[in-house]
């Protein structure tokens, strides 16, 4: 992922891509962590922790804007 207005760059791996898509999809940390926690056998939490933590850093990058819809 690429902001060329800010020149920043990011390299997802696997998980993250998977957080990405849903992220896209207008999804919260919290419903990514659902959709999510089976799939990748880790506990909810700590998948809410990375999804949390990766939608702040795409945030600040300027690679994900916020819906407007309260969380």
């Amino acid at each position: 992922m690429v902001n060329l207005d800010l020149g920043t760059a990011f390299r997802l791996n696997a998980t993250a891509r998977l957080m990405w898509e849903l992220a896209a999809q207008g999804r919260t940390a919290e419903e990514i962590a659902g959709a999510l926690a089976d799939r990748l056998a880790a506990p909810p939490d700590r998948v809410l922790a990375d999804a949390s933590a990766l939608l702040d850093q795409l945030s600040a990058a300027a690679l994900l804007e916020p819906s407007g819809e309260s969380p």
